[in-house]
């Protein structure tokens, strides 16, 4: 029988292993995917078209840019006292302050040396939480270097068609104190109504996201197992935290993240497998009691890849209702998608995410034993 001695040692050393593995770099491939509703938002409107949202040629559905994603996750990391180098700001200004910082041993020199300024680069990949997960390209203080980081999303679609208020467009006003040397006419065009503008929203849309975590060989490479529990947490919340006027209405439903057993294996775009199908007129859904989704086609492409994958990270409102079919075209009883794994793939081992945990618990799983909460 385990002694109380014996098994505070044990939990001594099983914490000990989770802190030893959360510093360690990734050396498998993940694939992230996410899907979050979006009701009357302004999402991601593009500038150069009234900030209207960005639909896809000839059709209805919409996108949103990699950078918007990239934007919400570094706001986030930096409103939890992250350090966040892409941000307003002069960055030469940054990268001067940082050389001045931590490298001031260096004479001016010595820092117009290649082997310095690989030094100072390397630095601040390592320095910068979103230089260690998205990279960056630099061109300032004489350097010229540029660095793929291991995080990258591709543009997210809708998984509906989406319904605009294109024809009834909120009014927003400007205002601003009419400055003395202000033009009559100016100032006249203003009065009447010149200085308000559209605000285009969206009625409803249900926005899918995908991201890969591909380890990297270069010497700047210093993504660890911490990094990728804040980029989990960062992704589900920061949607819904980082409030603007433009961005409300903004809510993670599902994100989750495939961990694959090697570095080379990747698993396929799983966004156009979520099946959207509407329960009413499309032009009128404002809710996710309008709509279902087939997912047939994600736990057929998991299944043929289980081989392949070592957990399976989740986080589900469980607000959605999500079905499969049979062959013989028998649709399954609606459930929360983490529901519909463990039913149907009851093999993988899944991982539920608390985005709300301290990094240092929680969740992930290692060869050697899972640690965390299963």
């Amino acid at each position: 029988m385990v002694d109380k001695k014996m098994m505070n040692e044990m939990n001594i050393n099983n914490e000990k292993k989770k802190v030893e593995k959360l510093d360690s770099l990734v050396e498998e491939t993940h694939t992230v995917f996410a899907l979050r509703s979006c009701l009357t938002s302004q999402y991601n409107g593009s500038f150069d078209n009234d900030n209207r949202p960005r639909y896809i040629a000839g059709t209805k559905r919409i996108i949103g840019s990699q950078f918007s994603e990239k934007r919400k996750i570094r706001d986030f990391l930096e409103l939890k006292g992250g350090k966040i180098f892409i941000k307003k700001g002069n960055r030469k200004e940054f990268v001067d302050a940082f050389i001045k910082e931590y490298f001031s041993h260096y004479t001016k020199e010595q820092l117009k040396e290649e082997s310095v300024k690989k030094e100072i680069f390397k630095a601040l990949i390592e320095y910068y939480d979103d230089l260690t997960t998205f990279g960056v390209t630099l061109s300032v203080s004489d350097m010229n270097d540029s660095y793929t980081g291991p995080i990258q999303f591709n543009d997210t679609i809708s998984l509906n068609d989406v319904y605009s208020n294109e024809y009834d467009a909120s009014v927003t006003s400007c205002l601003r104190e009419f400055k003395k040397r202000e033009s009559k006419d100016d100032v006249d065009k203003l009065k009447s109504g010149g200085g308000v503008g559209k605000f285009y929203k969206v009625s409803y849309a249900l926005m899918a996201a995908i991201a890969t975590i591909l380890p990297q060989i270069r010497e700047e490479y210093n993504l660890k197992y911490r990094d990728i529990k804040k980029f989990d947490v960062a992704s589900i919340l920061a949607p819904s935290r980082m409030k603007t006027t433009s961005k409300a209405g903004i809510e993670t439903e599902l994100y989750f993240r495939v961990e694959s057993k090697t570095n080379f294996f990747v698993l396929r775009d799983l966004r156009f497998e979520f099946k959207f199908i509407p329960l009413k007129d499309p032009s009128q859904i404002l809710y996710y009691e309008d709509y279902e989704i087939d997912v047939t086609g994600v736990i057929r492409l998991l299944r043929k890849n289980l081989k392949h994958i070592k957990a399976f990270y989740i986080y589900d409102t469980e607000m959605l209702d999500y079905f499969i079919k049979n062959r013989d075209g028998e649709e399954s009883e609606r459930m929360s998608f983490k529901d519909i794994i463990k039913t149907h793939i009851p093999e993988i081992k899944l991982v539920e995410i608390d985005p709300h945990e301290d990094i240092e618990k929680g969740y992930y799983v290692d060869d050697g034993g899972d640690f965390g909460e299963q």
